[in-house]
């Protein structure tokens, strides 16, 4: 399927076009009939869905801000022609009103355009952060993978809203089937080990609201099921979707013991801009509490300074740092990025000797598609001084 093709489904899938008899009433952008706040209305999130950037042509006007060369400008157009691009307007154009000096131009420049990569030669540091090509996942359904025995991860959607140049999965489209979201909830009914459910994706809340409050009502009607976390970068990339209505909807799934979190991913201090930090306080002031997992990147967060005021700045907008996840690498693709281990933990050392434990972030060395036994983890724990945890290395892949 060529990639034209693919962005042709991706968008039907999240505008609505073509719904099938399995997603009937449930199908991307369709919104709940609910009057909205002011300047954040459904159709306004679902707009800038359509008009994201999706090719160099619609990149080319915002490269001058960025002052690259000829040389680098061609490695991006190439960049695009093999793994495609996808960055909302709306936030690439807040991002460079943010900037206000060179180290900043860079470090957005690095995250932000595609680029060209190569593997890294030595790769002696440890298997755990290099993704593994033959990697599979514990999935007992398709979009559903399990690592541990109190909670699962669901995957209602393949899509994300933003290609981020650091991720090491492919791009993919695609939306469970109501047929396949009912089989993971039957998965999680018998068992009541499951506490914990969290929703991620690619994108899940790129999935309409009347699908989102079919999903939180499901789980809730699940008794064992206490917490459920959103995974998301949508506060961060398309804060108009996270409008009246969506809070609506969470706020009616929420309550004493029964807490919903939403964890998000900003990566560099220019991100908490004023509309996305308005996206986060409207979660907040319902009772949404907010946390932050995020990479730490070569050339984008890994120098103290950044590192701190990035922390320091989600502190002051309500949002828990959680996570200083240990890069994870697929050669060839994001390898640019890559930061050892060490590197991580002297970051978060040396922004606890300076300021309140807070803003500590826990460090994370993600081990991807195996699962490793209790003890296992304990020992890595150990011998690293880092939390060791399983997680996914593909959305869909892997199902049994």
């Amino acid at each position: 399927m060529s990639k034209a093709s693919k962005v042709e489904i991706s968008m039907n899938h999240i505008l609505g076009i073509n719904e099938n008899v399995s997603n009937k009433g449930f199908y991307p952008g369709h919104v709940v009939e609910a009057p909205s706040e002011p300047g954040h209305t459904g159709a306004e999130w679902q707009r800038e869905v359509k008009e994201a950037i999706r090719t160099f042509e619609m990149l080319e006007p915002y490269l001058s801000a960025f002052r690259l060369g000829e040389h680098e400008i061609g490695e991006i157009k190439e960049a695009i022609r093999q793994k495609g691009i996808k960055v909302p307007r709306r936030y690439l154009e807040d991002l460079i009103a943010s900037i206000q000096n060179d180290l900043e131009r860079t470090q957005i420049g690095n995250f932000i355009l595609p680029r060209l990569d190569k593997p890294i030669a030595d790769r002696t540091r440890d298997t755990t952060t290099f993704l593994d090509k033959w990697s599979v996942d514990n999935n007992p359904r398709k979009g559903l993978t399990r690592m541990y025995q109190d909670r699962v991860l669901m995957s209602p959607t393949h899509d994300c809203m933003v290609h981020c140049t650091w991720c090491f999965r492919d791009m993919g489209v695609g939306l469970l089937t109501v047929k396949e979201l009912e089989s993971i909830f039957e998965y999680i009914r018998k068992d009541g080990r499951i506490t914990d459910v969290i929703i991620t994706g690619g994108e899940p809340l790129l999935i309409s609201d009347r699908r989102i409050d079919y999903i939180l009502r499901s789980l809730r009607a699940i008794d064992h099921v206490d917490i459920i976390r959103f995974h998301t970068r949508i506060p961060v990339v398309l804060p108009s979707r996270i409008d009246e209505s969506f809070v609506r909807i969470v706020n009616q799934y929420k309550g004493k013991g029964k807490p919903i979190y939403v964890v998000t991913q900003y990566i560099h201090p220019n991100e908490l801009t004023e509309r996305s930090t308005d996206a986060v306080y409207r979660l907040v002031e319902n009772g949404i509490y907010v946390f932050n997992q995020a990479p730490v990147l070569r050339g984008v967060n890994d120098d103290q300074e950044t590192f701190n005021r990035l922390l320091k700045k989600m502190i002051k907008y309500q949002i828990k740092p959680y996570y200083a996840i240990t890069t994870i690498i697929k050669d060839g693709q994001n390898s640019r990025f890559y930061v050892p281990f060490e590197e991580v933990q002297s970051l978060v050392n040396e922004y606890s000797s300076r300021f309140d434990g807070l803003g500590r972030p826990t460090v994370i060395i993600p081990v991807m598609g195996k699962k490793m036994s209790p003890s296992q983890l304990k020992q890595e724990m150990g011998e690293t001084g880092a939390y060791v945890r399983n997680t996914k290395s593909e959305i869909w892949k892997g199902t049994k």
